[in-house]
C-alpha cells in the first residue's frame, strides 16, 4: 500500500472545483501477479516449442502453432495485463471511497464513506502468500463493487474501516 502526496490527489479527487483537495489516507493499486498467466503461457509454450526442435520436429506445424503463440499472444497477454495493472487504483480519503479501473472505458465510482455498508476482502492461498485479493465493496443502495487482483486488501479494507471511525467520531 502506498500513499499519495496532495498535490498527486488534487486532479484526482476534487470534484468540487472550488473546495480544496481532500488528502488521499490510503490508496491501493492492482497487483503484479496480473503479469503471471502471461509468463506461464510463455513459459509453457516456449518450454514445448524448444522441446519439439530438439526432437528434430521444429518445422512441423504443431512447433509453428507454439511459435506463433509465442510471438503474438504472449505480448498480447502482457499487454492487457499491463493495461489492468495501470488503469486499476483504489483511494479513500477522509470522506470518500474511490475505486478507478477500466482502458481504454475507465469508470470511476466515487462513494461516501457513510454509504460503505460492507466491505469483505476475499484471498486464496496463494493471494494471500502474495499479498493479492479481491475486494467487494457495498453501499447503502445495495449495488456491489468489485475489483479483482489488488495489492495488499487487507490493509486498505483496514484503512478504509480507520477513515469511517474517523468520520462516525467528528460526526
Amino acid at each position: 500500500m502506498y500513499n499519495r502526496t496532495m498535490d498527486e490527489s488534487a486532479s484526482l479527487l476534487n470534484a468540487d472545483e472550488d473546495a480544496p483537495p481532500a488528502p488521499v489516507m490510503a490508496s491501493t493499486k492492482a497487483h503484479a501477479s496480473v503479469f503471471l498467466p502471461a509468463l506461464v503461457i510463455a513459459v509453457l509454450y516456449g518450454g514445448l516449442w524448444l522441446f519439439v526442435v530438439a526432437l528434430g520436429k521444429g518445422d512441423g506445424a504443431l512447433a509453428r502453432l507454439m511459435l506463433l503463440i509465442c510471438v503474438i499472444g504472449v505480448p498480447a497477454v502482457l499487454l492487457h495485463a499491463f493495461l489492468r495493472f495501470m488503469s486499476t487504483e483504489v483511494h479513500v480519503t477522509e470522506r470518500t471511497l474511490v475505486l478507478s479501473r477500466g482502458w481504454p472505458r475507465r469508470r470511476t465510482i466515487t462513494l461516501d464513506l457513510r454509504d460503505v455498508i460492507d466491505m469483505q476482502t476475499k484471498q486464496t492461498v496463494l493471494g494471500r502468500i502474495l499479498g493479492m485479493g479481491t475486494m467487494i465493496v457495498r453501499d447503502a443502495q445495495g449495488k456491489h463493487y468489485r475489483i479483482n487482483d489488488l495489492a495488499a486488501p487487507v490493509d486498505f479494507r483496514r484503512a478504509v474501516l480507520q477513515a469511517q471511525a474517523e468520520l462516525r467520531a467528528v460526526s
